[in-house]
């Protein structure tokens, strides 16, 4: 990555917060909509020696990613969405009755995967205001189907005090296809460079293969993505492994990697500026990867050993030789049943206390 000669220490302070919220936010959103499901109860938890949980805040519906906004003498100040389409701001331990941001009313979240997801703060915010949000977009009067065919969206608002201005509104991107419930939009995070990045699902449900998974594979889509862009106008950024200086917004000018199946969670790495993107996988892995430009993680063309029992079984024979780079996978099983490891649930706020010198990086 071209990353800049020097990096504010706000921006590295927050890359760093940024690898310990993926984990965070991401348990509470499968916690949240666990809940939903009234899925088995979890088994109890236990933390690593010299680690402590405190709850910040509570009183949240299904948070789903947090950020932090410079901070106000010493006191921090987070923003936390909620799937369904607010932003709320939490100062110290106090949650802010009135949302920074209401977008109930265009965000799509009826089910699973879908709704408000990333939110990001500009490295220069006390400057510009600027705050970013990915989500799912439901259009002025758009009805039918849950799993048809929605859009993804990265927007850019301008905070003025507390609250964000709705008609600030920059739509930065709204061409990511989300085919089905499952495998939409993913979170935000800058780069040490001063990029935007986010992650896209394959956009495909996730009960079986289907040609929607095939567009992982695909650099001419962004389903199944890891994107580098410019925050200011959405283009594409020179360093990304397929740009095309003739059509910077191209799907092809904005992927940074690729081969991903659901990695609606990442974070930047403080030190090198690697995107870490933590994929969900299928029957038998779940991923954790550190994603240089052109890495491509094979989804779906890994965990493929039935594949002739697949749907659409020629058309992964065909886009499966694996052209092109092919990165080392970390993979971890993981158990079939109802147990998930993570931080504490349930609409609230949580943070490790006392991080232990040995985990540290």
């Amino acid at each position: 990555m071209n990353a800049a000669p020097r990096v504010p220490s706000s921006l590295k302070r927050a890359a760093t917060r940024g690898l310990l919220a993926v984990l965070t936010a991401g348990v509470m959103l499968v916690s949240s909509v666990a809940d939903a499901w009234q899925a088995p109860t979890l088994e109890p938890f236990s933390l690593p020696a010299g680690f402590e949980i405190i709850t910040v805040a509570d009183a949240f519906a299904q948070p789903v990613s947090i950020a932090f906004l410079p901070r106000t003498g010493d006191q921090e100040r987070i923003l936390i969405t909620e799937r369904a389409g607010v932003v709320k701001l939490v100062e110290g331990t106090t949650v802010r009755a009135e949302p920074v941001l209401d977008l109930r009313d265009q965000v799509f979240s009826a089910n699973l995967d879908r709704g408000l997801i990333g939110i990001a703060v500009d490295p220069h915010f006390t400057r510009t205001g600027y705050i970013y949000v990915s989500y799912i977009y439901n259009a002025p009067g758009q009805t039918g189907d849950e799993e048809g065919l929605r859009y993804g969206h990265i927007s850019r608002f301008v905070m003025k005090g507390n609250i964000a201005l709705r008609d600030s509104e920059r739509v930065l991107l709204d061409d990511l296809q989300s085919n089905s419930r499952n495998h939409g939009i993913g979170g935000l995070a800058f780069g040490l460079d001063g990029a935007l990045y986010s992650t896209f699902g394959d956009g495909a449900i996730s009960d079986v293969l289907t040609d929607f998974s095939l567009r992982a594979q695909d650099i001419d889509s962004l389903s199944g993505k890891t994107i580098r862009i410019d925050p200011a106008s959405g283009d594409g950024l020179p360093g990304n492994p397929y740009f095309d200086p003739a059509n910077p917004h191209s799907a092809r000018s904005r992927v940074w990697a690729r081969g991903f199946r659901n990695p609606f969670k990442f974070a930047i790495h403080p030190v090198t500026g690697l995107p870490y993107v933590g994929d969900v996988g299928w029957w038998t892995y779940e991923w954790l990867v550190a994603a240089p430009a052109g890495a491509n993680y094979g989804w779906p063309c890994v965990e493929r050993a039935d594949v002739d029992s697949l749907l659409h079984a020629d058309a992964m024979r065909r886009h499966c030789a694996m052209d092109g780079d092919t990165a080392g996978l970390r993979v971890s099983p993981y158990p079939r049943g109802p147990t998930l490891p993570g931080l504490a649930h349930r609409g609230r706020l949580q943070h490790l206390r006392a991080f232990p010198r040995g985990h540290a990086g």
